[in-house]
Parts: C-alpha cells; structure tokens; sequence
C-alpha cells in the first residue's frame, strides 16, 4: 500500500497519509513540495494539522463506533429469515422475487424457537436479531414465536437482556396482527423503497403488477407511530432513478422528507449487462458528496448513510481489513433452518455451513472451513484491493460481489472504481471542513 494519496480540488489539494491515517488542505501551488514530502513520509508533513475536528463535530463525535474488533463468543446479528416467499415482483431482486433457490415457503414456528435457542446458547453476546425474507411479515407467527423464545431466555437469566430486534420489509403488508406484533415488541423497522412512487413502482411492484407506492409510505407512517420513531429506508439506485433525472442527493432528500427520517441507505442494484434497469455508470455516488458535505456544514445533518460512515471513518482513523461482516460478525438462517454467511447467501451450497438442528453445528468442519474461508479473505490479502490506498476505508457487500463476479471476496471493476472515487471525494469534503487554505 502506497504511502499516500493526493486529491485534486478545484481550489485545493487533499493529501492523505494512508498509514497515519491524516488528511490535510493545502494550496494547489504546493503540489509539487506535498509530492515529495509525502512519499518520503516526511516527520514535516506528519506533524500537520488534520482537517477532521468539524467533521467529528458535525457528525456527533458521541456516536457508537463504526469498527470494532470481533471477539470470541460475539456476533453483530443474527438474521432469520422467515420466509422465501414474497408478495412482489421486484425487477432487480437478487433473491428470484424471495425464493432464493428453494421453493416458496415459511419458517415453522418451531425453526424460529430453535434458531434463537440454538444462536443464544453457544453465543456470549449476540447484539441483534434481524428479520428477514422474502418478506417476513408474511410470517408473523416464526416472528412471534422467536420473540417470546428471546422473552423467555431473558425472564430464566439464560440471556442478559434482550438484543436489538430489527425488520426489513417492503411496507406492504400492515394488518391487525402485524400492527400488534410491531406494538409489543418495537423492532427497529426498514422499508425498502426507492423514490416517489412513479419511480418506486417502475421496478417494485405487485405480482398482479400494480404498484403500492402511496400504499406503502401510509403504512410506512402507521409503523412508525407503533415503533415509536421514523423507520428507516433502504432505496437501490437503478436505472429507475436515472430515467426520472433524479440525482442521489435528491433520492436522499426526498426519502427523508417523506418518511421523516434521519438518514437513508442507498446501494447500486447488481444486475447484468444488458439488463433494463442496470444503471449507466455509478459516478452519480462521487458526484453527490459536495452537496451532502454543503448540507452537513450548513447542520443539516449527514442523512446519506454511505457518506456518514466514510466521513467518520476518515476523521476518526477507523478502518478494517474485512469487506463487511459476512461469515464473521453476522450469520443468517435460511427458513428450513440452514445456516449461511448471511442472507444474501441462502441456498448457495458452497457456503451452507450447517442446520440450526445439528448437535454439532459451531464446531463441525463445515462451519469452520467457511468460517476460515471469510476470515483469511481480507483485503489485505486481495490482488485487487492489497496496494490500494483507500483499503483500510472502503467497504464492500460480500454478497454483492458474490452476484456480480461468482466470488464474494472478488468485487466488480465498476464497483471498486464507484467506491474509489467516491472516497477521493470524501477527503476533499473532509479536507475542505478544515479551514481555509
């Protein structure tokens, strides 16, 4: 990995010094003398002043922390996905509309209870419990039934208190009992949902091909009163997006004007070449960083989760060796109880690491050669990321790659020079909040 980076403003440089993890401004006049200095690692350049102090201001300097070592006995989440079947028809699903490779299903209640049984008794610390699909409200009942499990290992001191529950759904589906079992337990509920609703329902719809856009924010604002705060949302840029002019600070900004929410993910779709809704090109990331960065000075908060992690793993020196946490820090269970590196990864074999019903699950050799495979797959080790400058901060999806190259530890050309540019306008932002040059 080279010693540094230089970034190139309009009205400014931003050197990087990869090891030390420092980012300065400097006028573009000094290029030649920031060159030199920096690719000696000169004690001179380190000693600058970092730019990052309103960085970590205007981002709350509170917050938990983006990295954090994994330790023995700990996962991050476990997500149970409680059904392979869904109510949509999305263009762009990875998951072959929620089936994955089996066929339509739910998970028994009794799958549910032994997941959270079998999860919570040979973990120490699990943080959080993910429902998932398909769509899994689908399935209130497994829902149900790993909640009252999680209840009672909480009541018998088996668990010291009850994780973080989390919901991903499409928003369609808000009945009685849905509503109840949202009031009770108040798991933290995303929607997936991609743009004012003639964008939306260009590419997620109905199986009947209708789209429940307007449906969708109504029970959207329902959930959130039962919760008892914004939910959050989960947009994929497509092609959609483009066709309407929408640029990513305007997906952003309208996701969080309308579902009164603090802050938005929005991922790149992975589909193939020629597919109808695959973007053209995703520089349309780098390019929205300048006004998200005028909207953070301004104290408008960082509602753009990719830019509010990359800002704070900049200016606070974080970084990791690992993609994601896929395999390592969060698991998932298919809903026929096998266990797999994460959900993005049910019913492809060659990472089924065993049932929630076998005796021997965590010490089988199964587990522990995919286990060993993610761990031994860090960048570091990647002919594509080892030399790269922005290894410690850049990030990646596991499963993503899996479905864009068939190796989760290779990532996309487009995805790596998307992320590449997006994290040199990153330390122009972070750079540029440091004062004047």
């Amino acid at each position: 990995m080279s010693n540094y980076l230089l970034v190139e403003g309009e009205s400014y440089l931003a050197p990087y010094l990869t090891k030390q993890r420092k980012i300065f401004k400097v006028p573009r006049h000094l290029r030649e003398e920031i060159e030199s200095l920096c690719a000696y690692n000169s004690e001179e350049c380190q000693s600058g002043s970092t730019a990052v102090k309103p960085v970590l201001e205007a981002l709350e300097e509170n917050e938990r922390p983006l990295a954090r070592p994994a330790r023995q006995g700990f996962l991050r989440r476990v997500s149970l996905n409680v059904t392979n079947a869904c109510n949509m028809a999305c263009s762009y699903c990875y998951a072959n509309e929620g089936e994955y490779g089996s066929p339509r299903g739910l998970m028994t209640e009794d799958v549910a209870r032994l997941s959270i049984e079998t999860f919570f008794t040979h973990y120490d610390t699990i943080e959080a419990v993910q429902f998932f699909g398909g769509e899994p409200l689908m399935n209130p009942q497994a829902i149900l039934a790993a909640c009252q499990t999680l209840e009672d290992l909480v009541g018998r001191g088996a668990v010291a208190e009850m994780p973080l529950l989390g919901l991903v759904t499409n928003g369609t589906v808000l009945n009685k009992r849905v509503e109840q079992l949202i009031r009770t337990y108040k798991p933290s509920v995303t929607v997936s949902f991609d743009g004012p609703p003639p964008v939306n329902d260009a590419v997620r719809v109905m199986k009947n091909e209708r789209g429940v856009g307007a449906r969708i924010i109504e029970n959207a604002h329902r959930m959130a009163e039962l919760i008892g705060h914004p939910v959050g949302i989960e947009a994929t840029w497509s092609a959609a997006q483009e066709r309407a002019g929408m640029t990513v600070h305007d997906l952003v900004q309208y996701l969080r004007r309308t579902f009164e929410t603090p802050a938005v993910h929005v991922a790149p779709v992975s589909l193939p070449e020629g597919h109808p809704y695959r973007p053209h090109g995703l520089t349309c990331f780098a390019d929205s960083v300048p006004k998200f960065a005028e909207d953070l000075k301004a104290g408008d908060g960082a509602s753009f989760s990719k830019f509010r992690s990359s800002m704070r793993a900049f200016a606070q020196g974080l970084g990791s060796d690992v993609f994601c946490d896929a395999g390592l820090g969060v698991l998932a269970v298919s809903g026929n109880g096998d266990v797999y590196p994460c959900f993005m990864f049910i019913d492809q074999d060659d990472f089924k690491m065993g049932n929630v019903q076998d005796s021997d699950l965590f010490t089988s050799a199964r587990f522990q050669a995919v286990t060993a495979r993610f761990a031994a797959a860090g960048k570091k080790h990647s002919e594509q990321c080892g030399e790269c400058p922005l290894r410690p901060v850049c990030s990646g999806c596991l499963g993503a790659n899996l479905f864009e190259t068939g190796s989760p530890f290779r990532v996309a050309e487009e995805t790596c020079r998307m992320n590449f540019k997006f994290n040199e306008a990153i330390l122009l932002a972070v750079a540029g909040m440091g004062g004047h040059v």
